[in-house]
């Protein structure tokens, strides 16, 4: 019988680096139960690309897709979430699931008793609040202005716009809510956006306003976390 470890919290507040050294520690393959995270145009929009530069560590997403697909259901993606670990428990004796996405843990904890393991959790909490908005204010700068050749979240959401049928998709997405509305707000194209130049009032006003979607979202998350891992340990991550 193998034994799954879940580490699970809001946004930014250091699941990847978690997960990651226990899987390095445990010889541990992780599985990201992340919907966004499947996407491979949104590398840098979904947090994948920090995940991503963990060398020697087996991260599995739970399907790759491209924006024209659509949302990712998630009881598709709980399913993609236990089929994952029926197939690594034969092979693994101890799994790593890094998750921030609460519709497909609340179907994997719903469904956790179909698999033959053990199972324990970390839930990651915001302690300090200001802290959290300052550690979500460097994450947005770094996504925003991405180091020189990698594509931000502006080139991001102008690629994704284009799909016109799944726009709604879009907009939906965690960070590009907040660009979108700061688009229109200044009369933008959201077809456009890496033409804009920015001045640094323009780039911290922008950063400040994906930071409140962040925070905004991170707090959803918690709460719910606490709720569905309520028998669970709980760690502050500040």
């Amino acid at each position: 019988m193998s034994h799954v470890h879940a580490v699970v919290g809001p946004t930014g507040v250091g699941k990847t680096e978690l997960a990651t050294a226990l899987a390095r520690e445990m010889n541990a393959p992780i599985v990201v139960a992340d919907r966004l995270q499947c996407y491979r145009e949104l590398a840098t929009t979904s947090a994948r690309s920090e995940g991503d530069k963990a060398a020697g560590i087996i991260r599995l997403h739970l399907d790759d897709r491209l924006v024209r697909d659509g949302d990712y259901p998630p009881a598709e993606a709980s399913d993609a979430l236990v089929h994952q670990l029926e197939q690594l428990r034969a092979r693994h004796p101890y799994v790593v699931v890094e998750g921030g996405s609460i519709s497909v843990l609340q179907h994997f904890v719903r469904r956790r008793k179909e698999l033959s393991i053990d199972f324990s959790a970390h839930v990651l909490q915001i302690s300090d609040e200001a802290e959290y908005r300052h550690r979500l204010f460097t994450r947005a700068r770094r996504m925003l202005m991405p180091e020189l050749g990698l594509p931000g979240m502006l080139r991001e959401l102008e690629d994704a716009w284009q799909n016109e049928l799944n726009r709604d998709f879009v907009a939906s997405i965690n960070g590009f809510e907040a660009i979108l509305a700061w688009s229109y707000k200044h009369s933008f194209s959201p077809a456009s956006l890496t033409s804009i130049e920015l001045d640094e009032e323009m780039l911290d006003n922008l950063t400040w306003m994906v930071v409140d979607a962040h925070a905004e979202h991170g707090m959803e998350q918690q709460q719910e976390f606490c709720r569905i891992f309520a028998r669970r340990p709980v760690y502050n991550s500040f």
